[in-house]
């Protein structure tokens, strides 16, 4: 049977070519050895190369999905368990985790906000007016004016002095007067004649403004 008809009915391999090609020069060498008359020919070696088969295609792996814990239910947590405390009788103050009740009193301090001791108030400070100095009282009141004196002219004057720390009298303003011979000469003992202990805060003199009121009479008898 002929190579190519024995290659035809096959599949075309690299190994069954390579078999089929040395059956047939193995043939015709045997053919030419049978006839005496002709010549031996030289040998041939043919090479045989294995070609081996391909690898199979590794088919890709599915990776497998995690398997899904099933859940577990916990237990509730338990509340915890508190002792009931009594509350503190009427008049004791106690702070937070401290037990031992805090009696209020005169000795403790004062307990502000968040268990901070507060502050205590600034003491209010001590103020006193001014008033007139007794040695010089006899000069408070200003001489009469003498035409209103010979008319019988009676009044009053409002004036509002401003007193210094030494006493004395640093400005003034006539507030009301009858007449203004009165507001002018009332003015005038004001600025000159008339003393005053100052006023003092917390022992210490300040000035300070004194409203006051002279009044004009005449003696009768």
């Amino acid at each position: 049977m002929p190579a190519e008809g024995f290659l035809s009915r096959r599949e075309r391999h690299p190994v069954a070519l390579t078999i089929a090609v040395a059956l047939n020069l193995g043939g015709v060498t045997a053919l030419m050895l049978a006839r005496g008359d002709m010549p031996m020919p030289r040998a041939w070696v043919i090479p045989t190369i294995l070609i081996p088969p391909e690898p199979p295609k590794a088919e890709p792996v599915q990776p497998v999905p995690p398997r899904s814990r099933p859940a577990v239910a916990r237990p509730a947590p338990r509340p915890a368990e508190t002792t009931p405390v009594a509350p503190p009788p009427a008049g004791t103050t106690s702070l937070a985790g401290d037990p031992t009740p805090m009696t209020s009193g005169t000795g403790d301090a004062a307990l502000g906000s968040g268990g901070v001791p507060a502050q205590p108030d600034p003491p209010v400070p001590v103020f006193s007016e001014a008033a007139v100095d007794p040695r010089y009282a006899a000069q408070l009141q200003p001489p009469y004016p003498p035409q209103l004196e010979r008319l019988s002219v009676e009044g009053r004057v409002v004036i509002e002095v401003r007193i210094g720390t030494d006493g004395r009298v640093k400005a003034a303003r006539i507030l009301f007067a009858d007449d203004e011979d009165f507001a002018r000469v009332t003015e005038r003992q004001a600025l000159t004649r008339w003393r005053f202990r100052p006023a003092t805060r917390d022992a210490m003199p300040v000035e300070s403004v004194k409203r006051l009121t002279v009044r004009f009479q005449l003696r009768r008898g």
